[in-house]
Formats: structure tokens, sequence, C-alpha cells
């Protein structure tokens, strides 16, 4: 998946109105796919303070597993850090199961943001519910 920006244009008002503006604009940016998020601000946002620790990476992740069978056995995974956490990133990711049913989405970061995190987490989980509970609702944003 790559990031784009988004935005919203005039006679968007509910969500299934935006979700359909967002895929529009989204395939319209394709060609663009190629672009550093540097470049992208500084082509796009010329008020964009220039930065040169800004950037990402964004990969389409495989289905969140968190336990292994083999031939009856099982196995549980876990990601361990044994030295202080190093960087100041977030890293936010969805995992879709049971056919598209089931959304799961977590927010990754050090301890010390562990409230900003929650409280961000909340907010996606709140439009989240918003955008696929009730398409059709004038949105609230």
């Amino acid at each position: 998946y790559v990031p784009f920006r988004a935005r919203f244009a005039p006679g968007v008002t509910t969500g299934a109105d935006l979700l359909e503006a967002v895929q529009e604009q989204h395939a319209a940016s394709s060609a663009h796919e190629g672009l550093a998020l540097a470049e992208i601000a500084r082509l796009c946002c010329p008020g964009w303070p220039a930065v040169d620790w800004f950037d990402t990476v964004v990969h389409q992740d495989v289905e969140h597993v968190e336990d292994l069978g083999f031939r009856g056995l099982g196995a549980t995974t876990e990601t361990i850090y044994p030295h202080q956490e190093p960087l100041r990133e977030w890293k936010c990711q969805a995992f879709v199961a049971d056919g598209g049913r089931r959304l799961t989405v977590e927010i990754v970061t050090f301890e010390a943001w562990r409230e900003q995190a929650d409280e961000v987490l909340a907010e996606v989980a709140a439009c989240v519910e918003e955008l696929v509970g009730r398409p059709g609702d004038v949105l609230r944003l």
C-alpha cells in the first residue's frame, strides 16, 4: 500500500461519499507511487518544514498470526526487543480477517507514548465505526 494525501472535496458529506472520493483520488495518484515523502512535501506542500528525518516504509503485511500449529504441537510468537527502543516512531497497522468481516487495528510505538497511542487508537476506532457502521450518515468531522 502506498500513502497518499486525500483532499476533502466539496459535496462529501457521508462516509460513503468520503470512501468513494478517497478511492478515486488514490487511483488517480497511482502514477506517482514512486515519490518519497520528502519529494511530495517539496513539490506539493511548499509551506511544509524542511526536515531530513521524515520518511516512511509501507508494505502490505500478512494476516496477523500469534500462534502456529505443527502436527498437533502448538507454538506462540512474540516480538521481544532486548535493548531500549531506539526509534521514536509510530506504526499503525490493520489486519483484515474472516473474509473481511473482522478488522484489527493496532498502534505500535514505544512505551513512553502509550497514553497518546491509546487516544489515537480510540479516535481511529471511532472513525472506522462511523465509516463502516453508518456509511450513509452525515460525517461528524
